[in-house]
């Protein structure tokens, strides 16, 4: 059990790195860009750059001796961290280089690469090493509780079943769902009862985030099913904090680093093959 917990230790640490490749890739990507369309790169945006380089780096400095020395279980994940780390040397020698400017930013396709074949490779170890996932729980209906006396539904749980029915696809449209369009004339449109408003920020036990977007894309960077009520029992279960920005887009914190990071490599996923045309 000892080196279970250590090897979910590692992979934690390791999925943290993913995450910030994925990241920083991204930020390159976007400033690749607008290079590309003659826009120059200002000081604070480098420095903005190193900062989350540094904090790449770092991450992966604390992984160095488990590269060199895997457990066992941890090859293809140690492959994808070998290969984040010369990455991040290469970067490392073109910001130190002087004359160097944005070559840094050539780098976007590497980062992206390895974010999503560390996090594949986390997958694939995690499935070897607990082949039941820890969130089953979220795609079974929540049971109801039982009053002790009668056996009733109390007034809570009633409250909960109207919500329910109210979900269905049928009936109302949803706020944060992109399939039902927007009412001409609704600039502040009625915030849905699970949601926080969008001056509120998350409480510190969900610090992973934001992930944003319809409810009906989340749901499928999150769960892999285009269903705006998957979004909906996330948050009313607990596992994600919600907020509603505007009519059509909510933004989620995490609680779980690792389930916010999967998320967010599908959700960059799924941005690349929209501008490639997929």
């Amino acid at each position: 059990m000892a080196d279970s917990f250590a090897l979910s230790d590692l992979l934690d640490k390791a999925g943290k790195v993913f995450y910030l490749a994925g990241d920083l890739g991204q930020e390159f990507s976007q400033e690749h860009e607008s290079e590309r369309q003659g826009q120059q790169i200002g000081p604070d945006a480098r420095n903005r750059h190193i900062r989350a380089f540094n904090e790449f780096y770092a991450a992966l400095l604390e992984l160095r001796d488990e590269m060199q020395h895997p457990p066992d279980g941890f090859g293809s994940v140690k492959e994808s961290l070998l290969q984040a780390a010369k990455i991040a040397k290469g970067i490392r020698d073109t910001l130190a280089r002087d004359g160097g400017f944005a070559d840094y930013l050539d780098y976007f396709p590497d980062l992206n690469t390895v974010c999503q074949s560390g996090w594949e490779a986390i997958k694939e170890v995690s499935a070897e090493q607990w082949p039941n996932d820890p969130f089953d729980f979220v795609d079974e209906p929540a049971a109801p509780e039982q009053s002790a006396e009668t056996g009733k539904h109390n007034e809570k749980n009633s409250g909960e079943q109207a919500e329910d029915v109210s979900d269905r696809p049928q009936d109302k449209p949803q706020l944060g769902d992109d399939s039902q369009p927007q009412q001409v004339g609704d600039s502040q449109p009625e915030r849905h009862a699970l949601y926080h408003a969008a001056d509120e920020t998350p409480p510190d036990e969900y610090p992973h985030g934001p992930l944003t977007g319809s409810k009906t894309d989340l749901a499928e960077w999150i769960t892999g099913k285009r269903d705006h009520r998957k979004t909906d029992g996330l948050v009313k279960r607990k596992v994600c904090w919600g907020r509603q920005d505007s009519a059509r887009r909510v933004s989620l914190w995490f609680k779980d680093q690792k389930r916010y990071a999967e998320a967010n490599k599908r959700r960059i996923e799924a941005e690349q093959n929209n501008d490639n045309g997929h």
